[in-house]
């Protein structure tokens, strides 16, 4: 038969059936299991890497059924961090256009909404096997994380709202014991649930936790090139760059996510012109850690497109030999001996409101009423790599210090601000306002419009 087939039809045909098994099998390779992984594209100009608009389209790849890619839903909307179940049969994501849940299967039938919020994770209970969906209920980072179950969507549970926490980067054990998250951006940790205490391990963002429990953690550094790795209690840093990639080759990556297999992750890129541009160029990739987890030994490039590629997810077939879970330990007991004495800072906290040393430490002011002390970037104002403020273009807001300052600066007519500040110039015509407490930079303060302008570097303490 395929001597009387035209030639032409042969290569065609082909070349056709060479496409349909290269991705799919090379991932199957990779992994050594069948292989689903989900993501967002984006049908416009690929300018939408965080799904904040309505040009999206839900997309996914199955290594074993023979389909290679296909569109999971195809109607543009709102689709963001998509996540594949424990059980791999369905995909849960967020509209963040219209602040809801939805859960779709795998086919891209049976699409309904599960509840109001972002979805943050998904997790299996390991002896029922129920199905959960952590969701962080309303509009900003303040809002507390519920569980509820996925099948059972009026059951819920509370799980943590001891802090402000970002739900791009909230992602859970196996035992569903601890999470990694920001609490809030840029302090990157892990968390006991529910609602105990969290460790910061650095400064960062997008922050992960190895699926098995073995919690290992990374954050992303703010080249947005390379992976802190530690294993449990911030114990044997190491750096994992994720950028040298065939099709990356160095640029900036964006949305480091763990698989459901401890060996395995997904990563998006290039992005050249910085992440908020994103690009018709971005696509997915899923990379495999060495032994040691100390490098990315090997990447398999999913898409292959001009339309833009966001947020992976992928999920392997449980059945593999189990991967390397170490048990995790608690921190050590503190040392026996008198503790040296070392200088402190602050050296006094009576009276204090709040303090910033820099974005690593956990700046918390201590005594009973223990807080932790936040600030967010407002314009181009960034971090820099030494964990300080950089002003340039732009200030940092002190977070929820507005009514306690305004209300003890009423009761004392007092205020001592102490702040080091490195200047880029000494050239300056003009006064040029470093710390303001006002609606914002330029205009005078006022009472009912209060705001705090961090300076550039790092601390502030207010002492009344």
């Amino acid at each position: 038969m395929l001597q009387r087939s035209a030639p032409g039809t042969v290569t065609i045909l082909l070349i056709w059936a060479s496409a349909l098994a290269g991705v799919p099998a090379d991932i199957r390779a990779l992994t050594g299991a069948r292989t689903r992984i989900a993501w967002c594209r984006d049908a416009g100009d690929g300018s939408d890497p965080f799904g904040n608009g309505e040009s999206l389209r839900l997309v996914g790849i199955d290594t074993d059924d023979g389909r290679g890619e296909r569109v999971i839903l195809g109607q543009p909307a709102g689709y963001a961090k998509p996540l594949i179940t424990p059980k791999g049969d369905r995909i849960v994501f967020t509209n963040r256009r219209t602040h809801k849940v939805f859960v779709v299967n795998w086919d891209g039938t049976g699409l309904r909404p599960l509840d109001n919020g972002w979805a943050a994770d998904v997790w299996a209970d390991p002896g029922t096997g129920v199905e959960w969906v952590y969701v962080r209920r309303g509009l900003d980072k303040n809002s507390p994380i519920v569980r509820v179950m996925l099948d059972k969507p009026q059951i819920e549970e509370p799980v943590w709202s001891k802090t402000p926490v970002d739900v791009d980067s909230f992602q859970l054990s196996a035992d569903g014991t601890r999470a990694a998250g920001m609490f809030p951006w840029s302090g990157c940790g892990v968390a006991e649930l529910p609602n105990k205490s969290w460790k910061q391990y650095g400064s960062g963002c997008w922050t992960s936790l190895s699926p098995d429990n073995s919690c290992r953690f990374w954050h992303f550094d703010g080249a947005h090139r390379n992976l802190y790795l530690f294993d449990y209690g911030a114990r044997n840093q190491r750096v994992v760059n994720i950028s040298k990639v065939p099709g990356i080759d160095d640029a900036e990556v964006y949305h480091p996510r763990w698989s459901s297999d401890v060996r395995f992750l997904t990563i998006t890129g290039p992005y050249r012109h910085g992440i908020p541009g994103g690009g018709k160029a971005v696509e997915l990739f899923i990379g495999r850690f060495n032994a040691k987890f100390d490098a990315v030994e090997s990447w398999v490039r999913v898409t292959r497109n001009q339309q833009g590629d966001f947020f992976g997810d992928a999920w392997m077939e449980p059945g593999n030999e189990p991967a390397d879970q170490p048990p995790v330990q608690d921190d050590p007991p503190p040392a026996t001996e008198p503790p040296k004495m070392v200088d402190r800072w602050p050296c006094r906290t009576d009276g204090l409101l709040f303090l910033w040393e820099n974005s690593r430490t956990e700046n918390m002011i201590p005594g009973e009423a223990e807080r932790r002390c936040t600030v967010e970037a407002r314009g181009r104002a960034k971090l820099t790599r030494h964990y300080a403020m950089d002003l340039a273009g732009g200030a940092f807001v002190a977070e929820g210090a507005d009514g306690v300052l305004i209300e003890q600066c009423r009761a004392s007519n007092c205020l001592v601000i102490e702040a080091l500040i490195t200047p880029d110039t000494v050239e300056q015509a003009g006064p040029a306002r470093i710390i303001s407490f006002s609606s914002d930079a330029t205009k005078k303060a006022r009472m009912k419009n209060r705001r705090t302008i961090i300076p550039r570097y790092l601390p502030l303490l207010c002492d009344l």
